[in-house]
Order: structure tokens, then C-alpha cells, then sequence
């Protein structure tokens, strides 16, 4: 056996041997590991891994001189395809959020069948006012279904979305690959990841369900930083849409930058943040905040138990709906205190704080209100008299239809 291989330090190797350059040597040399010894040689200096060769800042710069001349359409063009038109374009992440039990992975699922089938995201009831999609592959990378859950909603919903079109069910199923990763922990799942890159195109969508498997806690920023640009180089690598599903827990903020918790790490790195409500009647509300896109910041569906598809519920139909409610808000408003009066009262604030039971300032803004709608107007006082508010044409006839539609109620 050699002299290195008896000797387990390097201080006792420089007592025995005191000449400088065997010194050198010795602080130089690898640790000492029994593997070594037993093969009878002395251990060898640990080689470090190549480090990936560094590119010059010329590598990365961006060229604008050939946009010079560039029509508005070149223009419109030098951004990447969609993949969903108004949400996911090649190499970008959309984050699809929302709280527990909204349907959210339901939502992915039917936007993954919208790109097999090339068929419009989200469309009304009538097929139309949806959001184009590039037809292309799908790949599944669920964090939390077991395969059989996952076979049993793809199935539920292929079922009754493609009812009376097997050809297509078949030819869409063909397109979906799905991949159940429940259980594994991230050291298991990145590795998978890097292995997926081999078999999406261009074009293609992933859905990764979902963000908190990753990284379970939501605010520890260092690691979500780095599981978003890990996500983030895989969708620039393939040149794939990606939506990645995400928990959030706040409530009560209608934008969707702020509905994320996390701060600004995914806001940063998500090209679309979609933040989903549930309204008190089962109406989803996206609320969406797209960097690459424009026009459209919320959009309102509901999920079709017949077809096992979300549709978009018209904006025509949506704005109806709030006309209708502030109609009836105002309409009680305005009977509490006219009923049993004549058309013609003046009304004061005094008014509004007995039958509202509010303050004289919250009174005084309601009839603000009320004005603003058009159900009253302020009828003309002397100077430093109370401001009075008269029933507007409108509000007469809203007051007239409310007491023929209420027999108990007398003027």
C-alpha cells in the first residue's frame, strides 16, 4: 500500500515530509475515502463538472432595426402565435387561480379539450362569441388526481361534450396525453418535466395541476421563483402554451394581479394571470390580466351540466343582468318613501334617514345615486334651504308600474 494511502492527514503527511513542494502537493490532493484506498492507489484530485459556456452579451441583443418600415400588421406578427387567442400564446405561462372547489381544474381540462379540437374556448351557447384556439396537442401533468379520477373526468366530459360525434371524441383523445404524478415529490416531478420537452411541439398546450405540489408554500418566495422560471424556460424551450393552476386564498379584490398570492414572483412571471370568482348564483367570473393581450378583462361563464362545457354568458346579457338588479334596488329604494305619498313630494334627506335608516350623509348620497340613474332630479330651493329631490318622468312611472303590480301598496 502507498504512503498517501496510509495517511489520513494532511497535517501528519507535512510532519513526516517537510519539503514545500510535498506540502503543495498534499493540500492540493483530493480527500481521502476509504474506496480509494482499498483499489491501492492514492486518491486522485475530484475533476468539477465543465460549467456551461458563457454566451456574450451580443448573443442577447435585440434587433430593431429591422422593424423599420414594418407594416401594422408585420408589427402584430412579430409576437408568437396563440394558442388561445386573449389568453396563451406560444412560450408564454398562463396562471389560472382560484380558490378551492371553483371548478378550476374543470376550466383547464375544458380548454385543453377546445385545443384538441380546435374548436372555440369558452363560446355561448350557441357555439359563437368563444376564443379561438390553434388546434394542437394536449399534455396533462396532473399533481393530484390518481388515474383513475383523471380517466373518470376525462371520460365524464368527452361523454357528454362529443355525445353525437364519436370521430371526434376518438380523434381528440388521440391528441390528449395525460400523465399522473400524485404522490411524487418535486425531485421526482422536475426531471419529468425536462424528459416531456422531447415530445411537445410547437403549438401544443400543457397543463401543469397543480402550482402548490411544486411549492407548497405560496410565499416563500426563493423556491416559487424558481419553480416559475423552471416553468417558464420549459414553455420558452417548447414553444408550448402552458397553463399552470394555482390555489389562491384572498377573496373580495376583482383583480386579478391581486387575487394571486405569492406577490409580485407570479405576477412576474405569468404572461396571464386569470384569477376565477363563484358567484352566489354558481356564475364564474374570469378575471383576467394579460400582458400580450388587449380588450377583454373579464369574461363570465357557466359550466353546462348537458355537455360538460363551460359557456360564455354574453356581456349584452351580463349588463342586463345589473341594469335589471340596480333597477329593482332603486325601485325599493324610491317606494319606501313615495309609496304613500303623492308623485309630486319633494323629498329631503330627513326623508331618506327615516325610511332608509341611515345617516343624513348616506342618505344624501343615495338620492345622489338615484339621480345618477335617472329615477330623480333636485328640485329647485331658496338659499341654505335643504336640497330637495323630486321624481324624475322615469321614477314616476317606475313608482305608477310598482303600485299596479302591488295591489297592497296605496298612494
Amino acid at each position: 500500500m502507498s504512503e498517501a494511502a496510509k495517511v489520513k492527514d494532511a497535517r501528519e503527511f507535512r510532519n513526516r515530509h517537510g519539503d514545500e513542494e510535498t506540502r503543495r502537493s498534499v493540500e492540493n490532493a483530493a480527500p481521502f475515502t476509504p474506496e480509494a484506498a482499498s483499489n491501492g492507489h492514492a486518491p486522485h484530485e475530484a475533476q468539477p463538472p465543465p460549467k456551461p459556456e458563457r454566451r456574450p452579451l451580443a448573443a442577447f441583443l435585440v434587433n430593431h432595426s429591422d422593424t423599420l418600415g414594418m407594416s401594422w400588421q408585420e408589427i402584430d406578427g412579430l409576437r408568437p402565435p396563440f394558442v388561445i387567442d386573449g389568453f396563451v400564446r406560444r412560450g408564454e405561462v398562463l396562471l389560472l387561480g382560484a380558490e378551492s372547489k371553483s371548478r378550476k381544474s374543470w376550466l383547464a381540462q375544458d380548454a385543453g379539450f377546445a385545443v384538441a379540437a380546435g374548436s372555440p374556448w369558452l363560446a355561448d351557447g350557441d357555439g359563437e362569441n368563444g376564443f379561438t384556439t390553434a388546434q394542437g396537442n394536449v399534455h396533462v401533468i396532473d399533481l393530484e388526481l390518481n388515474p383513475g379520477e383523471m380517466r373518470y373526468r376525462f371520460a365524464k366530459a368527452r361523454g357528454n361534450r362529443f355525445a353525437d360525434c364519436p370521430k371526434v371524441a376518438a380523434a381528440v383523445t388521440s391528441k390528449v396525453a395525460a400523465y399522473s404524478l400524485d404522490g411524487l415529490n418535486v425531485a421526482d416531478i422536475l426531471p419529468l418535466l425536462e424528459e416531456l420537452k422531447g415530445t411537445v411541439q410547437p403549438g401544443d398546450l400543457v397543463i401543469v395541476d397543480c402550482l402548490y405540489r411544486l411549492c407548497p408554500d405560496g410565499n416563500d418566495v426563493v423556491p416559487l421563483a424558481a419553480i416559475l422560471e423552471t416553468v417558464k424556460r420549459f414553455a420558452s424551450d417548447t414553444q408550448a402554451g402552458v397553463i399552470l393552476v394555482d390555489h389562491f386564498r384572498k377573496a373580495g379584490d376583482d383583480k386579478a394581479r391581486n387575487r394571486f398570492n405569492g406577490s409580485f414572483v407570479k405576477q412576474a412571471s405569468a404572461s396571464t394571470l386569470v384569477a376565477v370568482e363563484v358567484t352566489a348564483d354558481d356564475m364564474l367570473v374570469l378575471n383576467i390580466d394579460a400582458r400580450t393581450f388587449y380588450g377583454c378583462g373579464k369574461v363570465h361563464a357557466r359550466f353546462n351540466l348537458d355537455n360538460y362545457t363551460f359557456e360564455r354568458i354574453p356581456d349584452a346579457d351580463i349588463e342586463a343582468a345589473r341594469q335589471s338588479k340596480v333597477k329593482a334596488e332603486a325601485e325599493g329604494w324610491i317606494l319606501a318613501i313615495w309609496k304613500s305619498r303623492q308623485l309630486g313630494y319633494h323629498a329631503t334627506a330627513a326623508d331618506g334617514v327615516e325610511k332608509w335608516k341611515l345617516t343624513r350623509q348616506a342618505a344624501s348620497n343615495r338620492f345622489k345615486k338615484l339621480e345618477t340613474a335617472g329615477f330623480v332630479a333636485r328640485a329647485e330651493s331658496q338659499a341654505g334651504q335643504s336640497v330637495k329631490w323630486v321624481l324624475t318622468t322615469e321614477g314616476g312611472e317606475m313608482v305608477k308600474t310598482a303600485l299596479n303590480l302591488h295591489p297592497g301598496l296605496h298612494s
